[in-house]
C-alpha cells in the first residue's frame, strides 16, 4: 500500500488539491457575485478565456515538440492529444476556471456603483423578485438578497420598494460586493 502511494504521490496530491479547490474555493467565490453577473460573465467572457488557455497550451506543446525534435507522426499525435485534453479540461473544469477568474476580478476595482432594484413580486414562501431600475434585464432574487444582506428578512419588503446594492467593478468589468 505504501509503495502504491509513493508511486502515485503526484497524482494523489493533484487529486487532493483539485478536490479542495472544487469543494472549498469554488463555492466561496460565488458568494461575492450576484447570479446575474456570474451568468453574464459565463456567457460572454468565459469562452474567450477557455480558447486562450487552450491556444496557450497548444503553443507550449508545439514549442516543446520543436525543441525536442519529435518525429512528424509523434508531433501530430502530441498536438491532437494536447488539443483534446486542453478543451476537455477547460470545459470539464469550467467552474474551477471560472472561480479563478472571479477571484482575479476581485483583486482590484476601478469604480464603485450603486444598483437600485425595484421589488416586482414577493410572497411569504421565500420568494423575492426585483429588477434593476436602469437595466430591466438584470434581476435580483432571494438568493442574491441572502448573499448581499446575509439575512432572510426580505419579508419586510413590499411591492415597489427599492433595494440598493453597492458593488465594485473588478478587473474584468464584473461587479462584485465586499463581504
Amino acid at each position: 500500500m505504501i509503495e502504491l502511494i509513493k508511486k502515485h504521490k503526484t497524482m494523489i496530491i493533484f487529486i487532493i488539491c483539485f478536490a479542495l479547490m472544487t469543494f472549498i474555493f469554488v463555492p466561496r467565490q460565488k458568494e461575492y457575485y450576484l447570479q446575474e453577473e456570474i451568468d453574464r460573465f459565463t456567457e460572454n467572457t468565459y469562452p474567450y478565456f477557455a480558447i486562450a488557455i487552450s491556444v496557450f497550451l497548444f503553443l507550449i506543446i508545439m514549442i516543446i515538440g520543436i525543441v525536442r525534435k519529435y518525429k512528424k507522426t509523434d508531433f501530430i499525435n502530441l498536438l491532437v492529444y494536447t488539443i483534446f485534453i486542453s478543451f476537455l479540461m477547460t470545459f470539464i473544469s469550467k467552474s474551477l476556471f471560472l472561480s479563478v477568474l472571479l477571484f482575479i476580478n476581485r483583486q482590484h476595482h476601478s469604480s464603485t456603483e450603486i444598483a437600485k432594484y425595484e421589488v416586482l413580486s414577493i410572497d411569504k414562501k421565500h420568494y423575492l423578485l426585483a429588477y434593476n431600475i436602469v437595466d430591466h434585464r438584470d434581476y435580483f432574487d432571494e438568493k442574491d438578497y441572502l448573499k448581499y444582506f446575509r439575512n432572510n428578512d426580505f419579508f419586510k419588503l413590499k411591492k415597489a420598494d427599492t433595494i440598493s446594492i453597492q458593488t465594485n467593478k473588478g478587473i474584468f468589468g464584473i461587479n462584485y460586493f465586499n463581504k
